[in-house]
């Protein structure tokens, strides 16, 4: 027998006290006494929140991934306050003629197009923007495409005179140009992205249009989550049902396990979208995952339904015997797999902590569905629930008694073998990494990055860092020689290897002399440009410096920014002005940080609750302390293979720790279960093996269904979910009697 020491006898106590108990006939009592009306509440429930769905709505804003108490966050906001979102939609065309007058009036036609459609606020292009123009009434802007009469050569000299202003309009080759389209906020990001698409059409080139910017990779994210959300769990749930006809040969106890995750799943989602919730990247496949890991107890208990059902015992006697065999290991799973679940609530990153908490509610709710609704069915059609049972082909007795007479029970192959695995793994994890980089989110045939690819062999400085420089306490009249200041900054700027070229309001005057313009004369002169506004806030008395840079990763652009600021304090020295550095790549940067802080805080909860329960269970001895290792090493193997083999962290596999642990654990606690009640790890391994391999065969399949994603995070979080719960599996068969086997001879 397993020896508890002394200070453990009140939990020992407290664990026989709840095995004594008859909990299961209690349970049983209950559910057959109200079966009607938990069946009616589990319908009506089921039918109000199925209703729900139909009200559930994409979120494809990228500002929900941040902490808005972050300080980048804040920058960036107080940047949008006085400049606008550059979150706008970025239309990029194409044409060998462009600069031809058919070519100039296509261009004029497609802005006409987009200014109509509903919800556009402005419109940034070749056909709306203006040069500046000296006059005898001073310096003047006019469109540099003329509504009247459209001469292709005056257009192409001011394109070359002003050739940085126009360097985001206009490709250097003079056949591509940029339509950038801010949105009014009160019209849906997908509303104007499909009257985007029917003006593509209409052209009659879609081949010539690519898009590139964060609201179409938002908002193609979001489309992908929404269809695949569907798409996936069909799947799964005909794959799910295949296989559990293969390993219980019975139409009925396939079905069982699918119609609770069906019912937890639709009650979850529809709490979800009572409280507000929208589909995005995560939130779309918690269907997915609840009924990949929720179905786990329906087999179980099914499976002891089966074994008890061979013995010929009334159906009674069966059902009894079944619940309580799974019952307290059910629950102690259940509640172990939330928890780990609820350590996202830990993560700064929103959509993350919504994951994790609607994940958790699910299994939950599962959890006792599977309860009501088996009982009830086995109680009043158990003739019929049993009459289709045939002898199972899945049956690992004999294989049981050979493997644990084997070499790799009895010799010291499995734990050598485990830590040479271990220390790989260790030197694997210190090599991970993590990215945000939205477009490598993305498979690499998807349109959004073969648009980006094209659209930046076309145009430089495509990822621009925002330098806000406050001129607050400069005098009016001192404006122009400031801006001037800026001006000899920006030189300075553009001599450094990553930055293509720099743009400010001074770009636009220093022909004319802009120290000579008297200061009343250019308040007059921003306030009569809408162009000009976009590069200095009278309101705010701020200015904004565009720092063009073809960075390819968002620590590249953290770098970039600590080196501008080293340049702004080194050349304005003791006279600085107040300023920050912001964009939306510095926002992706910050969420690196994020994603790491979420990693560990997840694994810590998710380990500490584990560890807990075990050791509350199972005492502190060396049989709970060994039933955390086969949940830990594979954890370790999964991150470790990951590093080695060059996959970072991102929003979708910082997931895989604590889904996994949660998740795997589940078997542990039914074998350590076993064991405890058997005595003999050869005799617990009889009583779960079967059904700890039919969980995992569900469960990795289920999750596999993910590699169908053409969104990144979500393909390898199947993929690494799906190879360490098979992990787990094996040293839950091998590792974990190998050690107890140990124990108790020593013992």
């Amino acid at each position: 027998m397993l020896h508890f020491p002394g200070d453990l006898e009140i939990k020992m106590k407290i664990y026989k006290a709840i095995h004594k108990h008859n909990f299961s006939k209690d349970i049983i009592s209950f559910c057959l006494r109200f079966r009607y009306a938990l069946i009616g509440l589990i319908l009506v429930l089921t039918g109000i929140f199925l209703n729900n769905l139909l009200d559930i709505e994409p979120n494809n804003e990228f500002e929900h991934w941040f902490n808005k108490q972050d300080i980048e966050y804040k920058n960036y906001s107080d940047y949008v306050s006085s400049f606008g979102n550059d979150q706008y939609f970025i239309l990029v065309y194409r044409s060998d003629s462009l600069l031809s007058e058919s070519g100039l009036k296509k261009v004029r036609s497609i802005s006409d197009s987009i200014i109509e459609l509903e919800g556009v606020l402005d419109l940034v292009s070749l056909s709306t923007i203006k040069a500046p123009v000296k006059s005898p009434f001073g310096i003047l802007f006019t469109r540099l495409i003329p509504r009247e009469r459209i001469n292709p050569e005056t257009v192409e000299t001011r394109l070359n005179r002003h050739d940085k202003i126009f360097n985001n309009i206009v490709s250097d080759d003079r056949k591509a140009t940029v339509f950038h389209i801010y949105q009014t906020p009160e019209v849906h990001p997908d509303s104007l992205y499909t009257g985007l698409n029917n003006i593509i059409r209409s052209t009659g080139e879609v081949d010539n249009f690519h898009y590139y910017s964060g609201k179409v990779l938002s908002i193609e994210a979001t489309k992908l989550a929404k269809s695949q959300s569907g798409a996936f769990l069909a799947i799964s749930l005909f794959i799910i049902f295949f296989i559990l006809i293969l390993l219980f040969r019975n139409v009925i106890f396939a079905t069982i396990p699918l119609i609770t995750s069906v019912v937890s799943i639709i009650i979850t989602l529809g709490v979800f979208t009572a409280n507000g919730g929208n589909i995005d990247m995560l939130s779309g496949i918690i269907p997915l995952v609840i009924l990949v890991t929720s179905s786990t107890f329906s087999i179980h208990f099914l499976s002891k339904i089966r074994h008890f059902s061979s013995s010929n015992a009334a159906g009674p006697q069966v059902l009894e015997s079944s619940l309580n065999a799974v019952f307290i290991p059910g629950l102690i799973s259940n509640i172990t797999t939330s928890l780990a679940l609820l350590s996202f609530t830990f993560s700064s990153i929103a959509p993350i902590r919504v994951f994790g908490m609607y994940c958790a509610l699910g299994i939950s709710i599962s959890f006792v569905v599977s309860c009501i609704v088996i009982i009830i069915l086995f109680h009043s059609v158990s003739k019929w629930f049993l009459s289709g049972l045939k002898k199972s082909r899945f049956t690992i007795d004999m294989w049981i008694l050979l493997f644990m007479r084997s070499k790799v029970i009895q010799g010291p192959y499995t734990i050598i073998i485990a830590s040479i695995v271990t220390i790989v793994s260790i030197y694997g994890i210190s090599l991970l990494t993590a990215e945000t980089d939205v477009f490598r989110f993305f498979k690499p045939e998807h349109k959004v990055v073969a648009d980006k690819e094209i659209v930046e062999s076309w145009f430089t400085g495509t990822q621009p860092l925002e330098v806000i420089i406050s001129t607050k306490g400069i005098e009016t009249d001192s404006l122009p020689e400031f801006i001037n200041k800026i001006g000899n900054f920006e030189k300075q700027l553009e001599e450094g290897p990553m930055i293509e070229y720099c743009l400010s309001i001074f770009d636009f005057y220093h022909e004319f002399g802009i120290d000579q313009l008297p200061g009343n004369n250019f308040s007059r002169m921003i306030n009569s440009s809408d162009q000009l506004k976009r590069f200095y806030s009278e309101e705010n008395q701020q200015l904004r410096l565009i720092v063009n840079t073809n960075f390819t990763s968002n620590q590249e652009s953290q770098a970039l920014a600590e080196e501008i600021k080293i340049k702004i304090n080194s050349f304005f020295q003791n006279n600085r002005p107040e300023y920050f550095i912001t964009g939306v790549s510095l926002l992706y940067a910050g969420l690196n940080s994020s994603i790491l802080e979420s990693q560990m805080l997840s694994i810590g909860f998710s380990f500490f609750i584990i560890s807990f329960i075990i050791v509350f269970i199972f005492g502190t001895n060396k049989v709970a302390f060994t039933g955390i290792l086969p949940n830990v090493l594979p954890v370790i193997n999964t991150l470790g293979i990951m590093g080695l083999i060059g996959i970072p962290l991102d929003v979708g596999t910082v997931l895989v720790a604590s889904i996994s642990l949660g998740v795997s654990v589940d078997d542990t606690i039914y074998l350590l279960h076993a064991y405890r009640g058997k005595g003999n790890i050869t005799l617990g391994l009889k009583h779960v093996a079967s059904a700890l391999i039919r969980t995992t065969i569900v469960i990795c399949l289920g999750f596999l269904i993910m590699v169908f994603s053409n969104y990144q995070p979500i393909y390898y979080l199947g993929i690494f979910v799906a190879v360490n719960i098979l992990m787990a599996l094996v040293y839950d068969l091998v590792l974990l009697p190998w050690i107890l086997i140990r124990i108790k001879k020593k013992n």
